[in-house]
């Protein structure tokens, strides 16, 4: 019993220091890039040593989410309590029509529960507890949009993820691209408004 336990314990660590560091280095070359080639040019540092900065808090919200999303499906792995499936996505006609059409699915279901999470984030206790922060970022940049709280990692960034794949058989590796494309779309998204 406890060698398992130390097992699961060894794996999630593994799988959490390669989660945090993918996705901090995605992060830092999406957000990178947008800041440097983003139509607004910001006055404002986004580099603050003492850890009010927006790199600071992106950074701190990947590290945090990645241990429970990883713990999330290490959990599956062990448990199934999801319809998330790792295999191959074929070789029979209705496995890849199923895949084409859980792409635009997964990605309608993560934008549903993001927008109703998004909701909660904007009530007054919560906002004033939470989010109110991740908006005194101004102007927003490549960095801010992701420079959330712990509370709202759970809610914005978690929350979407793992949701959609309760309510339909989605292909992981699939979903962890499809996150990974959303993450870069985030960063041009505040650049765009003027």
């Amino acid at each position: 019993m406890l060698h398992q336990v130390l097992a699961v314990a060894w794996e999630l660590t593994k799988r959490s220091a390669i989660s945090a560091i993918a996705s901090i280095a995605v992060f830092l070359v999406g957000a990178g890039l947008m800041h440097t080639i983003g139509f607004r040019q910001v006055k404002r540092p986004v580099f603050v040593p003492n850890g009010a900065g927006d790199l600071f808090q992106s950074i701190c919200s990947l590290a945090f989410g990645s241990p429970l999303l990883m713990a999330f499906l290490i959990l599956n792995e062990y448990k199934p309590i999801c319809q998330a499936y790792v295999g191959p996505i074929g070789p029979t006609w209705p496995a890849y029509a199923w895949w084409l059409l859980s792409v635009p699915l997964y990605l309608w279901l993560w934008d549903l529960v993001f927008y109703c999470t998004h909701l909660v984030l904007h009530t007054k206790p919560v906002y004033d507890y939470s989010h109110h922060k991740h908006h005194a970022f101004r102007p927003p940049t490549a960095y801010s949009a992701i420079a959330i709280d712990p509370l709202e990692t759970i809610l914005s960034g978690l929350m979407p993820f793992v949701i959609p794949l309760f309510i339909a058989p989605f292909h992981l590796p699939t979903v962890f691209a499809l996150n990974g494309m959303a993450m870069w779309v985030s960063k041009a998204a505040p650049l765009a408004a003027p």
